[in-house]
């Protein structure tokens, strides 16, 4: 399934998420980043993941699909609903993809420069798009 229910407000489509991060490269590695897989996984969030879950994945794990997929659903619907909440920042789709790309520092900070609002708004019109396709 590609949808990601994380409320009852806000739906991820993993399938559009993959198409924006990495064109759906299971092996696309960004340089300055240092962002790895389908998803884009930086060390950061895999940091993360590990103080928060106790899962230990090494960083070349990251380019497994299944492996890569796991940590971004995870950030999507636990880590990045826990971080609005505990910033009391609105959950909406939008901050979401925000603190997705950005990190939820930027985002609380208002930090949240063109790259990622084009990073938003390209979410959306990947979105508009398949919807207008299925009609």
């Amino acid at each position: 399934m590609d949808i990601l229910i994380i409320s009852a407000t806000i739906a991820i489509n993993l399938a559009t998420l993959a198409q924006i991060e990495s064109s759906n490269n299971p092996s696309a590695y960004n340089e300055h980043t240092k962002a790895r897989g389908e998803y884009q996984i930086t060390p950061v969030c895999l940091l993360d993941y590990h103080l928060q879950t106790g899962n230990e994945i090494k960083p070349s794990e990251l380019f497994f699909e299944d492996i890569n997929r796991r940590i971004c659903i995870w950030y999507l619907a636990v880590r990045i609903p826990q971080l609005l909440r505990h910033y009391a920042i609105p959950a909406t789709v939008d901050n979401v993809l925000a603190a997705y790309h950005a990190g939820i520092g930027n985002l609380r900070q208002g930090k949240i420069g063109r790259q990622t609002r084009e990073y938003i708004i390209n979410y959306h019109k990947v979105e508009e798009e398949k919807l207008c396709l299925s009609l």
